[in-house]
């Protein structure tokens, strides 16, 4: 169990996304500023009517030449001679968005550069007033592969300027690099800051990279500049690339230039923006949902019905409250409004913010502090302004604390707090909050019921609302209804709408509101909930029977508000064992023989309530129990050591056997004994704190299970004591336990391999029998994975019920946080304030349909499927999924006496089944998903009816052949139709269908044959259909197709092959350790990587440039220390896999450590930018060049990053590491 107080981000604005309409998140006050009433078009598509020109050296409307013209109803600037299409009206607050399109022609200057142009706005002054072609203002630039760079266009000493945040590296050591969250800077002058994924190889060339986005010459893009107040934000087909805050000024003219290069512009669109007001939500609750804490001084804080009542001396004194640790302020709040009754004293407040991220307030330990303002006496309103002691902070912030300071001379303090306002500028639909009521505190729908689906609109802007609100309701599996509504809100006012919408199958929902400001429709944002709709699968009475459901919670951490969701959100989706903390050593016994079962017993009653049992842990050495010398050393953490008596430590067990005698059955011996972040204890130290555990619960309950500490990992954990510390362990404390306990946290595939090939192994070894329990288990949905993370819990779950588990425990119950890089705040079943994600719907299915199962049988048939089978006694559960990356399904025949047949899916939805006979399909793919056979006495999976192997890729231009194996259950010769139901475009077949003779009972090959054509591109997918003629057997197998990737050419002026920046790329070393959370990839900064590959003669060259925010030399040459590039091919027909190394800084090709000398490397690192470029002869790598144009090479790379102190992370192509198991998998290669 991780016992941190995680860091996270704040729950204070209703979480949002950005729309499809590119919503704009940040804005400046836009006070005193006009908007255009309506939105409407710049541009009347027959003359250039609202605009002059200006053309350097000839002046205003005189152009001779003809370089600002329309045609065919667009505006063509040839680009002759430089100047500039300039509006006659100035705006300020607008949506601004173009299409243009390059001619491709150049001019002058500009013959050896990128195409260029721009969109200049805020113009003001004279014309030509900057180098006698354009008026000073700001630029949005149009240039072929940087589109979306600012640049500030003006004359030395003009009052202009911006800000933006930045990377720490800049384009060519020159430019800066938009970066959200960044360092913040100013510009002024001719100075620019670029987009913020510019290809950081670009250079004004006329061969340089396109942008990722960027449509190529004579192909229309769209250009979106959208200011509000002073800031400013820009788009490119649709992608949001810049944004500069503080913008001066913040009004003016557009012009559209003319810059030596040939571009027309169309759909010239101005839309208004509204004007943004105060936006005000509570800092905290005034209620049992906050949890208050006196930070540091002296005094008494207490929560009452009218307030939070603080009474001092007359010394300085500050509160803080729990949810602190978790918010976090993406953009900085403008202030906070208090309303506080003095009752006695002089005093004044101040607020304090920290860093929301721990490594950054690592270094600013300081924080941000506000000034100091007097209370007045009485009741009223203070105000404390942020913009100044925030507008240093370059990162997003939290809360830290509230100070109150009383003057000198002061009589003792007595203040009451009834709120704490943060107020944000926000415009009309930002300021609008969305949430979800269904009946339930933790937003479960109950199926069956009439409850309704409430939506629950605030308007937290000091201005009232006209809105458009546009419903969306969207199923797991992608099903929406929508519908539509107006609505007025006044100032502050809380609207309850009951929504026309019910859920139409169970499982998870998001619900969607876009929300549209009618007086200016260009503001619109969208506001995202969620809502769990299932029958509960509990509270069910009594302890659990068979397989223990389990969960682990920090409930004890929590307000007394929260900590009754927790339950609540517990009992509904079946959870009967709580695996939750209030039972340390220091909690219950801070000082020697002082006991303090408050928490202990309000956690059991809680939970008890719910028919839920409590798994307590036992740990933690308070430090009136620690050893001397570590005392007086003042060693830090004393929990984690070994007691200074045994004594002690079997007392501290005794009390808590003796006070929960019958009461609780699993106890468990510390959390994660084996790593460094939770334990100092040696081996020795530890077996004989097990001893003694052991000893004193049998002693006094002889039903008490006494459990081994929950195991991390037997992996090359960085933080292990020593590696083979559980190992011993198994022996040296060998019959003082009942139950072995791992965790072994990580995807599916991950934890299957550990349990196979790592915890068993050492089963046998050590000779443990005992019944094991993996008792902290699961992955964290951080980077948008929650869709894997839902799969992952009934993998993980059933297969280790399948290995012989007596429980599963998943960690944890509750987002620890809102932080959207942090993965520690993304482990829950439900979001921190009780959204259920995805996950939670999927254990409500298993402890709804699996909780009775008294038998489990694995009947996995190759490495790829996995089919387990369960019986109660009543029904059989036959639960499946394929680890496939091809995503097929496949279609297994099953014989049963089942009553009836049905599938139900992840979310527990059940869909009849078709039984013919005894007999059913059943259709098996990536998604888990179960065949219930009601009333079933006997199951026997027969077999697969069609097996298609679509591993090999289609190559473009060629002929692609699917291999079939075709499977006939029936005691005689039957006879298979297969017909083609659809094709993807650019696959022609060479027979619609085909009959096939099969043996009795046996299996036949086949081949269909399809012609691909050059421009099959884009993964797609073959339905086909089989019928057994007269076995009434028949069905629909979708069968997917990827294209081989075909590289032409010989150079590296194109787009990258590969891109390595999304975190289901990355393999972190320690991916659920909060210790090193510090370690963990949290965006491109951290670690990307681009690659281009092509054939140059019989060599292979290579171009790789990595992201890195931190360079670590990698001197020992091993895969555990240092960054690194690993390279692996496998040659289309080859069984052998080739691996070579590189070893940053040294321009070496390493294979098996020795170098490879017929390889040329070079390499280069600038600011946070390492490339490589490697030629490699095709012969090194074990192919011809006939060979290679034949079958291909099949392509991974695996790029590791070392901040300082060991390997952190890796990042591949695909979601696993590349070994000899899965290259078959990699990329196809043509050249």
């Amino acid at each position: 169990m991780k016992f941190l107080v995680c860091l996270a981000i704040a729950s204070l604005a209703i979480s949002s996304v950005e729309a499809s309409a590119q919503t704009v998140k940040d804005r400046g006050a836009a006070a005193g500023c006009s908007s255009p009433a309506t939105a409407r078009s710049l541009f009347n598509g027959k003359d250039l009517t609202g605009w002059h020109t200006f053309l350097r050296g000839r002046g205003k409307n005189v152009d001779p030449k003809g370089v600002f013209s329309v045609t065919n109803g667009v505006i063509r600037i040839t680009g002759e001679e430089w100047g500039g299409l300039v509006s006659e009206e100035v705006f300020s607050n607008y949506r601004l968005s173009v299409d243009y399109r390059w001619l491709g022609t150049r001019y002058a200057d500009k013959t050896n550069a990128a195409l260029d142009s721009g969109i200049l706005f805020h113009s003001v002054g004279a014309d030509g007033g900057f180098g006698g072609i354009w008026m000073a203002s700001h630029e949005y630039n149009l240039i072929q592969g940087a589109t979306g760079d600012f640049w500030t266009v003006h004359p030395k000493g003009a009052d202009m300027c911006l800000k933006a945040e930045v990377a720490d590296e800049k384009l060519g050591g020159r430019y800066f690099i938009w970066k959200e969250g960044g360092r913040e800077i100013t510009i002024s002058g001719n100075d620019r800051v670029c987009r913020f994924d510019i290809d950081r190889s670009w250079t004004d060339t006329p061969h340089a990279p396109l942008a990722v986005n960027e449509k190529p010459v004579g192909e229309w893009n769209t250009a979106v500049l959208e200011c509000c107040g002073d800031a400013v934000t820009c788009w490119f087909n649709g992608k949001r690339v810049n944004k500069a805050t503080h913008v001066k000024p913040s009004s003016g003219r557009i012009q559209l230039q003319s810059e030596g290069c040939g571009v027309e512009f169309r759909n010239i669109v101005l839309t208004p923006v509204a004007e943004g007001g105060e936006a005000s939500r509570p800092l905290f609750p005034m209620d049992d949902n906050a949890m208050f804490q006196h930070h540091w001084g002296k005094g008494s804080i207490a929560l009452g019905t009218n307030g939070l009542v603080c009474q001092g001396d007359a010394t300085p004194f500050a509160i803080t409250e729990r949810k602190f640790s978790v918010l976090r302020y993406e953009r900085q709040p403008r202030k906070l409004v208090f309303d506080i009754e003095l009752l006695s004293g002089s005093v004044k407040v101040s607020a304090a913010f920290s860093y929301a991220d721990k490594d950054v307030y690592e270094t600013n330990k300081t924080g941000f502090t506000t000034q100091e303002v007097s209370l007045p006496a009485g009741r009223g309103k203070t105000v404390l302004d942020l913009s100044a002691p925030l507008a240093m902070a370059k990162f997003a912030t939290r809360p830290r604390h509230v100070a109150f300071i009383p003057v000198k001379g002061s009589e003792p303090v007595t203040l009451i707090l009834h709120g704490v306002d943060v107020v944000e500028n926000q415009t009309p639909s930002e300021a609008v909050d969305l949430d979800v009521a269904t009946g339930t505190g933790v937003h479960v729908l109950r199926a069956g019921t009439e409850d309704k689906v409430r939506l629950i609109f605030t308007n937290r802007s000091s201005l009232p609302g006209d809105f458009e609100i546009a419903m969306a309701y969207e199923s797991f599996f992608g099903t929406k209804k929508t519908e539509t509504f107006p609505l007025h809100l006044a100032s502050g006012e809380r609207r309850e709408v009951t929504s026309g919408w019910y859920p139409d199958c169970a499982g998870h929902w998001t619900v969607s509101a876009v929300i549209t400001s009618k007086n200016a429709p260009a503001d619109t944002s969208v506001k995202s909930r969620s809502l769990a709709f299932f029958k509960p699968a509990g509270p069910t009475e009594g302890r659990a029977t068979n397989f223990l459901f389990s969960v682990c919670t920090h409930t004890e951490r929590w307000s007394p508000g929260d900590r009754r969701l927790e339950a609540e959100a517990s009992a509904l989706c079946g959870i009967k064992v709580s695996r939750v903390g209030g039972y340390g050593w220091g909690s219950l016994e801070p000082q020697r023989g002082a006991w303090d079962w408050s928490m202990a017993d309000e956690m059991f009653d809680l939970y008890g309530q719910k028919g839920i049992e409590i798994q307590p842990i036992l740990w933690g050495s308070p430090s009136w129990a620690s050893q001397k010398k570590l005392v007086e050393n003042k060693t830090p953490d004393l929990w984690k050591y070994f007691p200074a008596d045994i004594n002690d430590w079997r007392e501290y067990v005794r009390q808590v056997a003796r006070h929960f005698r019958g009461k609780i059955r699993y106890y468990e011996n510390w959390n994660e004994p084996d790593l460094t972040g939770f334990s100092a204890m040696t081996l020795d130290e530890y077996a004989a704190l097990q001893k003694a555990f052991y000893e004193e619960i049998v002693k006094e309950d002889k039903d008490a299970i006494p459990m081994t500490g929950g195991f991390a990992t037997l992996t090359r954990h960085r933080a292990l004591i020593y590696q083979d510390f559980q190992k011993d362990f198994l022996r040296a404390a060998k019959g003082f336990f009942k139950v072995h306990a791992i965790h072994e946290h990580g995807w599916f595939k991950d934890y299957q391999r550990r349990i196979d090939k790592l915890f068993f192994p050492v089963r046998k070894e050590t000779g443990t029998t005992v019944p094991w329990y993996s008792n902290e288990t699961a992955m964290t949905s951080v980077g948008g994975q929650e869709r894997k993370q839902a799969e992952t819990l009934m993998k993980k779950l059933l297969f280790a019920w399948v290995r012989g588990a007596i429980g599963y425990t998943w960690y944890d119950l509750r987002d620890d946080g809102y932080d959207p890089k942090y993965g520690e705040h993304h482990f829950g079943l439900v979001s921190n304030d009780f959204y259920p994600k995805p996950v939670y719907s999927v254990y409500n299915m298993l402890a709804t349909h699996y909780a009775s199962m008294t038998s489990a049988e694995d009947l996995s048939a190759d490495a790829e499927l996995f089919l387990f089978r369960f019986g109660d006694g009543k029904d059989i559960l036959l639960p499946a999924w394929c680890e496939s990356s091809s995503g097929q399904a496949r279609h297994f025949l099953v014989e049963t006496d089942a009553k009836a047949v049905s599938v139900i899916d992840l979310m527990g939805q059940e869909r009849p089944v078709e039984k013919r006979g005894t007999r059913a399909v059943y259709a098996v793919g990536n998604s888990p998903c179960t065949l219930k056979l009601a009333g079933a006495t006997a199951a026997r999976v027969v077999g697969e009816l069609a097996h298609f192997d679509s591993s090999r890729e289609a190559v473009p231009g060629r002929t692609w052949q699917l291999p079939l194996t075709l499977r006939n259950a029936e005691a005689r010769e039957a006879a298979l139709v297969l017909s083609l139901d659809a094709l993807p475009a650019g696959l022609k077949a060479e027979t619609l269908s085909t009959r096939v003779t099969l043996p009795a009972n046996g299996t036949t090959n086949a081949t269909l044959t399809f012609a691909v054509a050059d421009t099959f591109s884009a993964p797609g997918e073959i339905r086909l259909r089989y019928d057994f003629e007269g076995a009434d057997l028949s069905g629909v197998v979708a069968i997917p197709v990827t294209p081989a990737k075909v590289i032409r050419g010989s150079t590296f002026n194109r787009a990258p092959d590969f891109t390595l920046n999304k975190i289901n790329q990355v393999t972190a070393t320690t991916p659920a350790d909060p210790f090193n959370s510090r370690r963990l990839w949290k965006s491109p900064d951290d670690l990307s990587a681009r690659v281009w590959l092509c054939r140059e003669g019989d060599a292979l060259r290579l171009r790789l440039e990595c992201t890195d925010d931190s360079p670590c030399s990698s001197e020992a040459k091993t895969d555990t220390q240092g960054d690194q590039v690993r390279l692996h091919f496998l040659a289309g027909s080859s069984a052998e896999q080739k691996e070579y190394a590189l070893f940053w800084p040294v321009p070496t090709l390493v294979a098996d450590g020795k170098p490879i000398s017929e390889a040329s490397v070079e390499v280069q690192r600038k600011g946070v930018l390492t490339t490589w470029n490697i030629s490699l002869p095709l012969s090194v790598i074990g192919v011809s060049l006939g060979p290679l144009a034949e079958n291909g090479l099949r392509f991974n790379i695996d790029v590791g990053d070392d901040d300082g102190d060991g390997m952190d992370s890796w990042i591949h192509l695909g979601e696993e590491r590349p070994d000899v198991e899965n290259m078959r998998k990699a990329p196809l290669l043509f050249f």
